[in-house]
């Protein structure tokens, strides 16, 4: 896939805040960005320009320990705690897209760090490069935001709240293939170690460039009315977040998210706290699907999941096997070189038949004729009586005719 209109879009953003920028400069520097595979932005429309759905009405907010939604369970008292703006009320449920703490006409701007091609080799050994994570961790957050400015939204009022909070997803896929190439087991300890040094290293480098784009560009519009007005300005109320990224990590041969290895049988246990670990860490929500056995083993996973302070249980069929991958950007479009079917008309109604007049009624023969005397064929009923096919009328029609031969 090629990026040059959605890296000019990001860069022309830019001009709205210094107007001395170098919009072609930067366009190719973030176009080669793009290019170097390091980073999927997930908020890219059919047509190749920046776009930002917002999530749905949702309802009122539902009180209780546990409550249903779209894809599993949520806890609307951990999902509070991770709503950045509560004054301005909160989210009734995670967004069934993205899996963020998102309210009524609220979007964010979505994106993907491949940890897999982070991975270098120093001193014959194989490890992460966690300068370079951190260095595409601070470009992603720019482009995520100027999206933000840039973006086609659904209405007015999804744009209005999406400029006011300007929350990102920044998240990753690739996970299991690091582990793997550094021989660590999913369900292990040391493997879950390392997922949250990860993502904490995200986190961080992703917070640091949104307070320099706040000295930049500003903070956003409801900095004052967050929870975050203590510290720092931010530019963006919420900056990592795991979104699901079966589309563009199946394109690029990766495994989505921090799921494990297609084909790894791992406990649900060890997927929900490999979810605990990875979640501590991200501003927003993250999710492993569990796929449990049947309704005892889900009140069990929803219980572990509440006590180690998830936001949410994603339930699931089993994965069926892989096919081939396709980016999940929106409705598949026709493709410009092959040619469309030509519809065909539909074929003409046939006329109705003629309405046939009805045959005359017949006189039935009298019980006695059944033959011609002269010739001795059939005789059949006609209008004035017995009728011969090859003498015509009988005249005598009082006298039985014997049967031929």
């Amino acid at each position: 896939m090629t990026y040059e209109t959605l890296a000019l879009q990001a860069a022309s953003a830019q001009a709205r805040y210094d107007w001395q920028a170098d919009v072609t400069a930067l366009a190719g520097k973030m176009g080669r960005f793009l290019q170097a595979g390091l980073f999927v932005p997930g908020c890219v429309g059919p047509d190749g320009r920046a776009a930002i759905a917002c999530a749905g009405a949702c309802g009122p907010v539902r009180p209780g320990r546990a409550a249903a939604f779209a894809r599993g369970v949520f806890f609307p008292q951990a999902l509070a705690g991770r709503e950045a703006v509560p004054a301005l009320g909160l989210p009734a449920a995670p967004d069934a897209a993205t899996l963020q703490p998102l309210r009524e006409n609220e979007g964010c701007a979505v994106g993907f760090i491949d940890l897999a091609a982070h991975l270098r080799t120093e001193d014959g050994s194989l490890g992460v490069d966690w300068a370079r994570l951190g260095h595409t961790a601070e470009k992603a957050v720019f482009f995520l935001d100027s999206c933000i400015d840039v973006a086609q939204y659904p209405d007015a009022a999804c744009s209005r709240a999406s400029r006011a909070a300007r929350k990102l997803a920044l998240g990753a896929f690739g996970l299991a293939e690091v582990l793997a190439a550094l021989g660590l087991a999913y369900d292990s300890p040391p493997a879950r170690a390392l997922a949250a040094r990860l993502f904490a290293c995200i986190t961080a480098q992703a917070r640091a460039a949104s307070r320099a784009l706040a000295k930049e560009r500003r903070a956003f519009p409801l900095f004052a009315e967050s929870r975050l007005a203590g510290g720092a300005p931010m530019r963006n109320a919420m900056c990592t977040g795991l979104a699901p990224s079966d589309g563009p990590a199946r394109a690029a041969g990766r495994t989505p998210g921090i799921c494990p290895m297609d084909g790894d049988d791992v406990p649900a246990r060890a997927r929900l706290q490999m979810q605990a670990a990875v979640e501590a860490q991200v501003d927003g929500t993250a999710a492993v699907p569990l796929y449990p056995a049947g309704q005892g083993e889900l009140q069990q996973l929803c219980v572990e999941a509440c006590r180690m302070g998830c936001t949410l249980a994603c339930l699931g069929a089993p994965p069926k096997p892989a096919g081939p991958a396709f980016p999940a950007q929106g409705p598949v479009q026709p493709s410009p070189f092959v040619p469309e079917p030509a519809e065909q008309e539909p074929p003409a109604p046939e006329p109705p038949a003629p309405a046939q007049k009805p045959a005359p009624a017949q006189k039935p023969a009298p019980a006695g004729i059944r033959f011609c005397p002269a010739c001795g064929s059939p005789v059949h009923p006609g209008p004035d009586g017995p009728l011969c096919p090859l003498c015509g009328p009988l005249r005598h029609a009082g006298r039985s005719a014997p049967a031929p031969g």
